[in-house]
Parts: C-alpha cells; sequence; structure tokens
C-alpha cells in the first residue's frame, strides 16, 4: 500500500498525488478493510462507503460521516451507537510500519529524544535494529491514526445536548476503542452527557494516574519495555503494564486528577 502511494509522477501537489494514488489502490482492493480505513480517513467518500460496508459494527467507521454536510448527523450518530467497538486500525498501521521499517531499518544515528529518557544510562544502551524499528513504526502509526480522530471535534459539537445515542457512543469509546484518545473522548462525552457511573469515574481517575505516572519511567529499559508493550497490546494496556512494573497501578487515595483539581478551584 505504502508503494503504491510513491508511483505517482511528481506533481505540482504531491500530497493531492498521493491521495489519488491512495484513493486508486484502495478501489483496487475493495473488501481490505484496512486500506478502505486509509483512504477513507483522507477524504475518499468511495473507501468510506466501502469500509461502512465492511465494518457496520465499527463505530468509528460511521464517525467519519460527520464531516460530510451532505449527511444528516442524526443518522450518523445512530449508525455510531450501534456499534460495538471503536477501532482507528492502530494495529493494523503498526504492522504494516513494522514490516516496512524492518526492510528499509532506520539509520544508527537517529534520534532518540521522545523515546528514551536523556539519562547517562541512555547514552550506554545499544539499540538493535528491531528496537529503532518500533520507535519509527510507532511514529508513523500514531499519525495513520490521527487521521481517524478528525472527526472528534463534531462529534462533541453534535452532542451538546442530551442525548441517549451520544451515551450509547460514549460508552463504546470509553470501553471499546483501540487508541487512548479515543477512550479518553469516550470519558469526555460521558461526562458531557452527565452520564457518568462510579465505576467511570473510577476508571478515568485511574488513566490520568497511570498518565501522570508515565514521566517516572527514568531508564531506556523502561521506556522500551513500555514501547514494545504498545505494539504488542495496545498504549493503555502498555501503561497498565509499566506503573504494575512501577508498583504505582491504583492512585494514592490523596492525588487530585486534573479535573478533580479544576473542580476544586471553581469558586
Amino acid at each position: 500500500m505504502a508503494a503504491a502511494t510513491s508511483k505517482s509522477d511528481a506533481g505540482a501537489d504531491p500530497a493531492a498525488d498521493a491521495r489519488t494514488a491512495l484513493a486508486d489502490f484502495a478501489a483496487a482492493h475493495p473488501d481490505d478493510a484496512f486500506v478502505q480505513w486509509m483512504a477513507a480517513t483522507q477524504g475518499d467518500a468511495p473507501a468510506r462507503t466501502r469500509l461502512q460496508r465492511l465494518e457496520p459494527d465499527n463505530a468509528a467507521a460511521w464517525a467519519l460521516s460527520l464531516t460530510d454536510t451532505s449527511i444528516e448527523p442524526k443518522q450518523t450518530l445512530e449508525r455510531m451507537a450501534s456499534g460495538r467497538r471503536h477501532s482507528q486500525h492502530v494495529k493494523q498501521a503498526v504492522d504494516l510500519w513494522l514490516a516496512a521499517v524492518r526492510k528499509f531499518p532506520p539509520p544508527a544515528d537517529l534520534h532518540l529524544a521522545g523515546f528514551v529518557p536523556t539519562e547517562p544510562d541512555s547514552a550506554k544502551v545499544a539499540f538493535s535494529v528491531d528496537d529503532r524499528a518500533a520507535m519509527a513504526a510507532s511514529v508513523f502509526a500514531a499519525m495513520s491514526a490521527m487521521g481517524g480522530s478528525e472527526p472528534f471535534a463534531a462529534l462533541m459539537k453534535n452532542c451538546v445536548e442530551k442525548s441517549p445515542h451520544c451515551v450509547t457512543i460514549g460508552r463504546t469509546l470509553s470501553d471499546r476503542s483501540d487508541t487512548l484518545i479515543g477512550t479518553r473522548l469516550g470519558y469526555a462525552l460521558l461526562s458531557k452527557q452527565h452520564a457518568m457511573a462510579a465505576a467511570d469515574i473510577a476508571s478515568a481517575r485511574r488513566l490520568d494516574w497511570w498518565q501522570e505516572g508515565m514521566r517516572s519511567l527514568s531508564t531506556s529499559a523502561e521506556a522500551l519495555a513500555y514501547l514494545r508493550d504498545s505494539i504488542a497490546h495496545g498504549e493503555i494496556e502498555a501503561m497498565r503494564l509499566a506503573m504494575q512494573r512501577k508498583g504505582k497501578l491504583e492512585p494514592a487515595a490523596d492525588w487530585q486528577s486534573p479535573s478533580e483539581k479544576q473542580a476544586v478551584a471553581k469558586p
């Protein structure tokens, strides 16, 4: 698929050329959901239609219609609410990019800022080809997933009023999203709909605790363990495992999440 986007002749707008090549590739592979996802998140309407046919249970597939002004938002929200999961195809993106960077390994002097701590320990570590491939793949996969996050603003805009569909969508995102941003949006949507149960509040608070705790990863070994877990199990499970290894799985009783601090600060 990546090769397909590089075959178009260089033109005045390389990005447009790449989108055209991707659309052509998607049309040639109509039953490959991941290919349709990649093309649909780049604005290819026919690919979006094929994706929704292939994955009628995926709320993320229907969410792509929220930015289409020719489609009634209420209809899209109903479709999203019927979904049983919210998948932005992160695992497929990771697998694709891992295969690519293993075939064309990153240079040995790849800049590692943002992946491992800049501690003396980091300078002593010899990173394997697989480590460097994982670092590069994680960046590209995250960029791929971001394309499916574009409808999030439209979702929040269309869920201003209390709505059973919006509550159901929030629950699907919070419980069955394959991205951290999707999960967090689910909790935000449930909060906006005044539908946060005690278990939701506890789960959201724990997620805040894990995210804050990630800053305590102080060695390259810890950071790489998180990266490998993220590729194998997803970013939320990787955070859970990292905090479990640090002995910080549950938030301290006197700890306040950002939302709790905000609530206290309000007059």
